[in-house]
């Protein structure tokens, strides 16, 4: 933990003496890595939208699944095929409505036990 760079970041070395080195290192951090899928996830989001409307396809720009179609903050999902994970996107179960659709994998955590 701390503030510094990651395990995972690239840092540029140090330019030789006598050379002008850059103002700061330029870091490159890692893409954090996606979650493991398991068949039932608990959907958190880090921002302050409290629910996540499914979508009819696997992609940013696909139309909403229906009203009331929406993944609350906290609510355990099933995932109808975790190994089929398209474009950042799984196909899902809402637990209390079971309403049907899909959802970014992103927004999916592991179920506390």
């Amino acid at each position: 933990m701390g503030c510094g760079p990651s395990k995972d970041a690239d840092v540029e070395p140090a330019a030789p003496k006598g050379l002008s080195a850059p103002a700061a290192p330029v870091v490159t951090e890692a893409s954090p890595p996606s979650p493991k899928l398991s068949r039932w996830m608990l959907h958190r989001r880090s921002d302050t939208i409290p629910q996540t409307s499914l979508r009819t396809e696997p992609r940013d720009d696909a139309l909403f699944v229906e009203e009331k179609a929406a993944a609350l903050q906290h609510e355990v999902i099933e995932l109808l095929d975790p190994s089929a994970s398209k474009n950042g996107y799984v196909r899902v179960r809402l637990a209390l409505t079971e309403k049907e659709g899909w959802l970014k994998t992103a927004y999916l955590h592991a179920c506390p036990e």
